[in-house]
């Protein structure tokens, strides 16, 4: 995975209380989708057979277990295996919230991603007051995504780069993009073609609530 940013933007004024849950929880959902591809794809190149994936479900209370493996993989719902139905598997990962993914690894089962840990996004700041100002932190490849979802390569790009540091914009410019991720020449191409896939959708709900909301003003820092 790549660096942690920082994102900081404006958005319209008199949004509503509801407006701005959504924009939070949807963004939450379409970021978790992109590191779930991120992880996968990476642990593929790495080396881990592609069927041992799997996609279950579980209760929210487990979430609270901070930086430590799922230990009781049994409480989960298997609703897929990657070895028995790729498409099955991949179009749950695309439909769920928050899907949970493991892979198997001598005779246990390590979760890919908790919501919990220290990759997880994170509200900085939130100030409601008229235009509401959000800081967002989270990792970089996932968050460069966001921010400029389908738009990303053209949203208001000399205007943003002028308004920052030049060693900065540098840095964000080097940041490797989720869907650069998933060209690694170790993943299969069956692979690639699924996790395009949810990357468009992710990137398309994003640039619907970007628009939405009136993202405005953008600025970046790069955590040490």
């Amino acid at each position: 995975m790549s660096k942690k940013v920082i994102f900081k933007f404006k958005g319209h004024d008199k949004l509503t209380s509801s407006a701005i849950s959504h924009y939070i929880q949807q963004t939450d959902i379409n970021y978790v989708k992109l590191m779930i591809v991120q992880k996968i794809c990476s642990l593929i190149s790495d080396g881990i057979n592609p069927d041992n994936f799997v996609v279950a479900s579980k209760s929210d209370d487990l979430f609270n277990t901070e930086n430590s493996e799922y230990n009781d993989f049994n409480d989960f719902k298997i609703l897929a295996e990657k070895e028995n139905s790729a498409k099955k598997f991949w179009d749950i990962i695309n439909r769920y919230h928050r899907p949970v993914v493991f892979y198997k690894q001598n005779n246990r089962y390590i979760p890919i991603f908790q919501y919990q840990n220290e990759d997880r996004l994170i509200i900085r700041k939130l100030n409601v007051n008229s235009p509401v100002e959000f800081n967002l932190e989270g990792v970089g490849s996932s968050m460069v995504d966001l921010y400029y979802a389908s738009e990303r390569e053209q949203r208001n790009r000399i205007q943003w780069e002028n308004e920052q540091i030049g060693q900065v914009v540098q840095n964000v410019n080097e940041i490797a993009r989720a869907s650069a991720t998933i060209n690694n020449p170790n993943i299969p191409e069956g692979i690639r073609s699924y996790a395009e896939n949810i990357i468009k959708h992710a990137m398309s709900r994003q640039d619907k609530l970007n628009t939405e909301i009136g993202l405005t003003n953008g600025s970046v820092s790069i955590l040490a």
